[in-house]
């Protein structure tokens, strides 16, 4: 993971153009065996429209880039 901070409400470009809002994130305290089953992640929208996605924080660099 690069060391851009993912925070609620900023914006990141997909490797496939489009734009996404970050709204929050999730399960970011789990410890020991429940991170396991449930990851930190990040719940985002689209920013045209607005539709809703979950990815781990692990697999957020792979493809997103921040813009503001």
């Amino acid at each position: 993971m690069n060391d851009v901070l993912i925070v609620p409400n900023t914006i990141w470009k997909h490797t496939n153009g489009n734009l996404y809002r970050v709204l929050f994130l999730v399960n970011h305290t789990s410890l020991g065996r429940s991170r396991d089953k449930y990851p930190p992640s990040v719940v985002y929208e689209g920013v045209k429209n607005k539709l809703k996605w979950c990815r781990t924080i692990e697999s957020w660099d792979r493809s997103m880039q921040k813009v503001t």
